[in-house]
């Protein structure tokens, strides 16, 4: 009984949702991460691939991964969208 109580606390929300349309559209600003050398050449190790390089992967064009943020500066809001580049081997290899 005690684990129901929580969990319905955690379900709802301590402050109303916003109705305002301001906070509806935010200003959105796109943050691109791209893959080091370092970080491709690590994919490759981790596939057990014999002489691993950073080479042996490519950009796949569009695939992202992504997460979002609501950023509150004083009474500006602003949804930052992150997006790190996704890759993948190469068909040669």
């Amino acid at each position: 009984m005690e684990s129901d109580i929580v969990l319905l606390a955690h379900a709802q929300s301590l402050v109303p949702k916003p109705n305002n349309k301001k906070t509806k559209e935010l200003e959105k600003q796109v943050i691109e991460y791209e893959c080091t050398a370092k970080e491709l050449k690590e994919m490759s190790e981790s596939l057990g691939l014999e002489n691993p390089s950073s080479k042996q992967c490519e950009r796949m064009e569009g695939f992202y991964e992504q997460s979002k943020e609501a950023t509150v500066v004083e009474t500006t809001y602003k949804q930052l969208v992150h997006r790190k580049q996704k890759y993948q081997l190469k068909k040669q290899y």
